[in-house]
């Protein structure tokens, strides 16, 4: 049977320098990490063995993002309005 883990508040820390997502479940503390097949990293508490977060290396290569995310400044629009419009 699959264990659900009931979760108060999620930390989330993302390094875009390493692209690396670090996720907590609750206050980060130190524990034991165990690598998943698909390549994650399972962080379980080193006294109570519960899981305590997910490491997701190479995360935007994983979840197909882009390395890098360009937003181009929209042109000013020049619109004229009539002043019976304005006046009304």
């Amino acid at each position: 049977m699959d264990k659900v883990y009931k979760v108060d508040k999620l930390e989330f820390l993302y390094s875009s320098k390493a692209d690396v997502l670090y996720i907590s479940f609750g206050k980060p503390k130190p524990a034991i990490g165990e690598e998943t097949d698909e390549g994650f990293i399972l962080r379980f508490d080193a006294k109570t063995n519960e899981l305590v977060g997910v490491t997701i290396p190479f995360f935007k290569e994983v979840f197909g993002m882009p390395k890098e995310i360009h937003i181009d400044k929209p042109e000013p629009l020049n619109i004229k309005i009539p002043k019976e419009i304005l006046a009304a």
